[in-house]
Parts: structure tokens; C-alpha cells; sequence
């Protein structure tokens, strides 16, 4: 969430998009404009205005208006962008277009169309666009928009930088982090050089560059810009209850709870639900989907008791905002599920989790990770259940949500191709299983992921396809096989130590494994009694090695309270709003 504090009354609020996209009602993508004051006064001259317009075009064909008719015309075209950005704050869409185009008429007909003005007015049918999940449209109005400035030479324009902020809250939307930065960047030279780095708007900046941080791992770097952008909101009172203060603090929680400290993480959540109900805004989806990520802490810290409790209240805010349609109500769905799984109501677990999978599929976000990530756990409630084909079938389903997301380089995606690894090696199909292997350990590579603890734990995971592989294929093994074995045993050795995971079970596991192998008494017999945990990714299973030569790797069963893995609403954040360009205070 950016800048902007709300000028909508709870009857008028709209919501919030969870795509990333701002939707106009929701929290004033327009708050802080220096005319919100008198937006009652513009919509009363409405008809009077646009009479006098009449007029004046009127006696501009006559040739009775000369150079002052035409400033004044000029004028009068800003007063109908104002009139539309009006009808924007309440809902009425259509009617907020009318007056843009109207506005583009007259800026027009004057021949102003390369003044900041007009880039102003250009910029909002921009954000408009954006509004109707229109992205290539919204694109092309701040293209043009940023043409009208550089023509102008503008520059140190707040105006300008508020621009550039949109169009980097666009990159980041498309996934485009390298040209989000960018745009970034320019903003902030711009705020600086117009003096108004202790504005909001500039606050904003700060919180949308936190967050491209947060993506790229520097959470250091991104409290940091959170905090100055924190100070810059609390050094005016007002500020204190508005959506785009609560949308800090919001992302402020959120990274306290990555790291795990959750005291400072509730204590910033309480601070942004007081600010949305102060500001009336408990209607938005940024204030429901601070119900459900508060929720979702408090089961995190074990307190199942306030976990509850607070579910509830979520659930009840969203029917009481007639939201039960969003992707976030299917989060919520998808993080009771988890709560229930903890505390041993697996059927109820499972309900919940049916719930979710139709209300992701009913909003058309079938194709995300959070729909993916409940999947998963499907999966893990069949194979506790011991339904292995179900299971199966839903981690390649939660394979190819990942897929259609684009999510192709995240730990969410490398644990799906493991898990589906451990069930083709389950069936002693270990080719199968080391391929799926293969493509897991390219994402850890790809995300430079190779000094973690489940990259480790893969490394074991196909150490142990290997050994499988070769006790397969003949008995006394294929010539030069053992040393294969060996030493894909030393790599996951060497992972294990490089995550500095070495007083883990895994480890102690791999270790008397590797002795085994190293035995002078049987150096290419495996042993086949052994029981080795599983270094399953993110499911607790083991491999057992059933005696024979040919013996079966089985995953043995799963309790049903720890098969399912916590529906952490990972993916959500408060929401980008894209700056208000007419007069960024």
C-alpha cells in the first residue's frame, strides 16, 4: 500500500484487488490530493460548471473569447479531470471516464496538451486502466503521461515523481523487478530535488522499495527504508490513522514475522488494525487480510486459543463486507484448515480445505502459488490417509498451479518436484524419482539456494535414489556402480556441512550410512535393514529399505496433526496504492 489516506466512507469503499492492483473505492487512490477538500463544492458546481463551459465555447466559435478564454477554458478542463478523480472516489466509474474524456476534449481544444496538467490527466485515465485490470492500457497513459513531462522539461516535480512511482508499482506487478527499481529510483531523485522527502508520498516511495527488498532477500535494507518511511508518517499526527501508515506497519509485522519475532510482529498489526478502523476502512481487503495474516501468526506462536478466535473475526468481517468471493477468504479457508490439522481435527481439516480449493477456483486464481501451496497439502492429507494415487495427483496439480504462476525458481516449487521424487522412488521407480531430483536441485541453483538446509536434505534424497537405483539393477551390482553411490552420499555430506546443519538426525543419519558403505566387509553389498529418515523436503516421512535385493523404498505413514504443512498466507501484502499525481503533498 502506498500513499493516500481515504476520503471514502465505508458505504462507497470498494476494496482492493489481491493481484497487487488497487481498486479505486477501496482505500482513495486519489487521498491526498490538494483539492480533497473541496470535492463536495466541485460536484455541487457541476451543472454550473459545465454550463459556463458551454458558453465559453460558445463565444469561442463567435470569436468573442480571445487569449484569456482560452486560459480560462484551460482551467476549466482541470476542474473536470478533478470532478472525474470525484466520481472515482465514489464508486461511479463510468461516470469518473466521462469527465477524463471530457477533460481530454478540452485540453484539446485549447491546444494544451503539453502542459504538466495534461500529463496529469493522462496519468489518472492511466490509473484508471489499472482500476479494470487493464494493464497494457494503464502502461501506455503513463508512457504518454512521462513524454508530456520530458517535453516540458519538468523536472524536481512531485507531481513527476508520483508518475514514476506508478510506473514502477507496474513493473512490479508484472514481475518486472529489475525496471520496478528503476522507476524506483527516479522517483526518489525526483522527491529529492523537489525538497519533499518528508512528505507521504515520498513515505510511500520508501515502502514499496522495502518491499522490492523483502523480494530480493535484503530484509536488513528493507527495515531500514521502513523505518525512515515510518518516522516520515508519525512526524504528522494525522497520519497515524491513515490506510497508507496501517499499510506500513502492516509490512513492518509482516517481516518481524518472517523472522520469527512475533511479539514485535502482533504489536505491529494491533497499531494497523486500530489505524484501518480509525479510518473506516475495515471494509478494504487490506484491512481482511490483516485479519487473516494475524491469525495466521498467533497459530504460528502456538497460541491456538487467540488463533481461533481470531479466524472468527475474520471470517465474520468478510461476510460482513460481502467479500466471501476474494482470494483472500480463500486464505483464510486455507489457514483454518492448517490450525485445524494442529490440533487433531483432520475431517475438519480437510473441509476446510475443500472449501478453499472451490473458493480459489470460483475468483479464477487456480493458477497461483497460495492455490498451489493448498494443494500440497492435500496432497500430504492423502498420503497420510494412505489414498497414494490422490496424493500423487495433487502434487502434480500443485506442479502445475506453480507452473501457470511462474513460480518455477521458489522453494515452493523445488519441494513439490522432491515430494513427487519420494513418491516415484516409494514405487521403485528411481530413474523417475532422480529426474524430478534433477529439476529440483536446478531451481536451488538457480536461486543460488545451496546452502540450506533442504538443499542438503535433497542432496540426501538422491543419494538414497542412487543407492536404490543400483541395488536394482543386478545382484552383486553393476561394475563401477558403487562409487557412484559413494559419492553422492560425500555430496550430501558436504551440502550438510556447508548449510552448517550437522547436529541434525538427517545428518547423524547420512553418516552411519556413509560408514556402511565404506565398510571393508561388504563394500558394494548395501545394507538393506537400515532405516534412514527421509530427507524429504517438507514432509516427515522416511525411507525404509526392506530386506532383499530388490528391496521396496516405503514411506511409511504420517500422523495426520503433522502431514499437513502450516497454509502460511506467505503471498500476501499489503497492497501498492499508486500515488494521487494532482498535488502529492
Amino acid at each position: 500500500m502506498g500513499v493516500g489516506a481515504s476520503l471514502l466512507t465505508p458505504s462507497v469503499a470498494v476494496g482492493i484487488a489481491l493481484s497487487g492492483i488497487v481498486w479505486w473505492g477501496g482505500l482513495g487512490m486519489w487521498g491526498r490530493l490538494e483539492f480533497a477538500g473541496q470535492d463536495k463544492a466541485v460536484l455541487k458546481r457541476e451543472s454550473s460548471a459545465e454550463s459556463d463551459l458551454r458558453t465559453r465555447r460558445r463565444k469561442k466559435r463567435e470569436g468573442k473569447e480571445g487569449k484569456e478564454g482560452k486560459r480560462s477554458e484551460s482551467v476549466t478542463a482541470e476542474e473536470l479531470m478533478r470532478m472525474g478523480v470525484c466520481y472515482g472516489e465514489q464508486g461511479r466509474f463510468g461516470k469518473a471516464m466521462g469527465k477524463f474524456l471530457e477533460s481530454k476534449r478540452a485540453f484539446e481544444d485549447d491546444r494544451a496538451t503539453e502542459c504538466p496538467g495534461y500529463a496529469n490527466l493522462l496519468a489518472q485515465m492511466g490509473i484508471w486502466y489499472g482500476m479494470q485490470n487493464r494493464k497494457t492500457e494503464e502502461m501506455q497513459k503513463y508512457t504518454e503521461a512521462q513524454k508530456v513531462y520530458r517535453k516540458e522539461d519538468v523536472s524536481a516535480s512531485r507531481e513527476y515523481a508520483g508518475l514514476l512511482k506508478n510506473m514502477g508499482i507496474w513493473y512490479m506487478e508484472q514481475g518486472l523487478l529489475t525496471e520496478a527499481m528503476e522507476k524506483y529510483k527516479e522517483a526518489e531523485a525526483q522527491y529529492v530535488s523537489a525538497g519533499a522527502t518528508r512528505t507521504t508520498n515520498y513515505a510511500g516511495l520508501l515502502t514499496s522499495m522495502g518491499k522490492w527488498l523483502v523480494q530480493q532477500g535484503c530484509e536488513d535494507e528493507a527495515m531500514a527504508k521502513f523505518v525512515i518511511a515510518r518516522h516520515t508518517y508519525e512526524a504528522t499526527e494525522n497520519n497515524r490513522t491513515s490506510p497508507a501508515y496501517a499499510g506500513l506497519l502492516m509490512s513492518m509485522g509482516s517481516l518481524y514475522r518472517r523472522r520469527k519475532s512475533f511479539v514485535e510482529a502482533m504489536e505491529l498489526f494491533n497499531l494497523a488494525q486500530m489505524a484501518l478502523e480509525c479510518a473506516e476502512a475495515t471494509s478494504n481487503m487490506d484491512y481482511l487480510g490483516l485479519l487473516v495474516h494475524m491469525a495466521n501468526s498467533l497459530a504460528e506462536q502456538g497460541d491456538t486459543e487467540s488463533a481461533l478466535l481470531k479466524f472468527s473475526e475474520a471470517a465474520a468481517a468478510f461476510q460482513a463486507a460481502e467479500r466471501t468471493d476474494t482470494e483472500e477468504y480463500a486464505r483464510l479457508l486455507q489457514g483454518m484448515a492448517s490450525l485445524y490439522s494442529r490440533i487433531g481435527l483432520v475431517d475438519e481439516a480437510m473441509e476446510k480445505m475443500l472449501q478453499a480449493k472451490a473458493a480459489f477456483e470460483a475468483v479464477g486464481t487456480s493458477g497461483s502459488s497460495s492455490y498451489a501451496l493448498l494443494l500440497r497439502s492435500m496432497a500430504s492429507w492423502y498420503r497420510c490417509q494412505g489414498e497414494e494415487a490422490k496424493a500423487q495427483e495433487h502434487y502434480m496439480l500443485a506442479c502445475r498451479a506453480c507452473e501457470a504462476a511462474g513460480a518455477l525458481r521458489t522453494p515452493l516449487y523445488a519441494s513439490l518436484l522432491t515430494n513427487l521424487g519420494a513418491n516415484f522412488a516409494e514405487e521403485g521407480r528411481f530413474e523417475d524419482a532422480l529426474a524430478m531430483y534433477a529439476k529440483a536441485r536446478n531451481v536451488y541453483q538457480a536461486t543460488g539456494s545451496l546452502q540450506s538446509i533442504h538443499y542438503a536434505r535433497l542432496c540426501f534424497d538422491i543419494a538414497l535414489a542412487t543407492e536404490g537405483l543400483a541395488a536394482s539393477h543386478a545382484v552383486p551390482p553393476l561394475k563401477g556402480v558403487t562409487g557412484s553411490v559413494e559419492e553422492s552420499f560425500q555430496a550430501a555430506k558436504e551440502a550438510f556441512e556447508s548449510a552448517g546443519a550437522t547436529d541434525s538426525e538427517d545428518f547423524a543419519d547420512l553418516l552411519e550410512h556413509l560408514s556402511l558403505l565404506k565398510s571393508p566387509s561388504s563394500p558394494s553389498v548395501l545394507n538393506m535393514d537400515k532405516e534412514v529418515t527421509s530427507p524429504n523436503t517438507y514432509e516427515t516421512a522416511d525411507f525404509c529399505h526392506l530386506p532383499g535385493a530388490y528391496g521396496k523404498v516405503q514411506l511409511p505413514s504420517v500422523s495426520p496433526s503433522s502431514a499437513l504443512q502450516p497454509c502460511a498466507v506467505s503471498a500476501w501484502s499489503p497492497l501498492e496504492m499508486k500515488s494521487g499525481l494532482l498535488a502529492a503533498r
